[in-house]
């Protein structure tokens, strides 16, 4: 994949001078386990903290990046950036579980375009459509998928690996999502009112300042 030489010069700062997208080594037969690291674990960690993890995994391959603030993020969740705050490149973060269609990506593209940015990266846990991976193809967009980055964590070192870790063990409610608007975890609540009452769902402490709320699926 070519960049332009403005990119090439800056991303000579990554390990062994290789590019985002050799960094990001999706290996598909590496072993499924290792000590608390888990795929499951992955799978349950909240969306906040999957973007944490994203972020850890470009910090640890030495590629300077940042988490953008919470609230309207306009398409960007983390940017890729020089030592002097210049973007090399944006990514968007979805832990959601359901394919990740063709839309999407012509969003992060359309950020990129806005932007003028020649690098993109999706993470997702689940996968791509197959005109997702086709339109991507080109526009200088990296797709990871959760096979993917599960993998290239498993490739790093026990020491990095445990930075992965640390961000996890640390948050002792991984599992319960933040609040997109005031970076708080959510509580649990019961609908008292309208047609889905005594359904439940998260809701911000904040409220009724912030009506940030997250339905909660029935367990089967």
């Amino acid at each position: 994949m070519k960049y332009t030489e403005e990119v090439e010069k800056e991303l000579k700062k990554l390990e062994e001078s290789r590019s985002i997208y050799q960094v990001i080594k999706i290996e598909r037969n590496q072993p499924e386990e290792f000590k608390k690291w888990s795929k499951d674990l992955m799978m349950e960690i909240e969306w906040k903290l999957y973007e944490d993890v994203c972020k850890e995994f470009l910090q640890i391959k030495n590629i300077k990046s940042e988490v953008t603030n919470t609230g309207a993020d306009g398409g960007i969740d983390i940017k890729v950036t020089t030592d002097k705050g210049k973007v090399l490149a944006i990514a968007q973060c979805k832990a959601q579980k359901k394919q990740i269609g063709v839309a999407l990506i012509r969003e992060l593209y359309g950020v990129m375009t806005a932007e003028n940015i020649k690098q993109g990266m999706f993470f997702t846990r689940s996968n791509y459509s197959p005109d997702a991976k086709d339109f991507a193809k080109g526009k200088g967009i990296a797709l990871v998928d959760c096979d993917g980055l599960f993998n290239a964590i498993n490739n790093l070192n026990e020491t990095d690996r445990e930075r992965i870790e640390n961000l996890i063990s640390n948050d002792k409610d991984y599992k319960t999502p933040t609040c997109a608007n005031c970076n708080i975890k959510l509580i649990r609540r019961k609908a008292k009112t309208g047609k889905n009452i005594g359904s439940e769902f998260w809701g911000c402490t904040n409220f009724p300042r912030c009506r940030s709320r997250i339905k909660i699926k029935p367990e089967i």
